[in-house]
């Protein structure tokens, strides 16, 4: 577990869940920092455009059924999030952020939030964002040419 707000002081924040959201995003933000970007990069990185980090690949573990995962078009502050099942590893995947459905109580950043920057696979949803099991991915430093 990451995060379980029964530990702070809900009287220092407005109460409306988003506040407390935002503090946690600081946190999921230096944990990136200390365990992903720092041991690959040895230092901090600057996403693209606010979007995602294009030195961070992101790599289902495939089984031999494949990868479930959920997908929506990146437009707004709502999403209506879609399963896919990936079969192969055509899909080029960039690290945006840890990502957990509740803003309140007990979060554990179950999913990792992906970009789809190119694939043969789903050459349709190359833009759009995903959502990957964090526990079943690989994080790789993107040696660019």
């Amino acid at each position: 577990m990451v995060w379980n707000n029964f530990f702070i002081d809900l009287n220092e924040f407005d109460g409306t869940g988003w506040d407390i959201y935002e503090y946690f995003q600081e946190i999921t933000e230096k944990l990136f920092n200390a365990m992903i970007a720092g041991q690959l990069y040895k230092g901090e990185l600057e996403q693209i455009e606010s979007s995602y980090y294009n030195k961070i690949i992101i790599r289902p573990n495939l089984g031999p059924l494949g990868f479930e995962a959920l997908w929506a078009k990146p437009a707004g502050p709502n999403y209506e999030w879609q399963v896919v099942q990936l079969k192969t590893e055509t899909n080029e995947f960039r690290f945006m952020n840890f990502f957990d459905w509740t803003t309140e109580r007990t979060m554990d950043n179950q999913y990792v939030r992906v970009r789809l920057i190119a694939s043969d696979e789903f050459q349709d949803l190359v833009g759009n964002d995903f959502l990957l099991e964090a526990w079943n991915v690989k994080y790789l430093k993107n040696e660019e040419k």
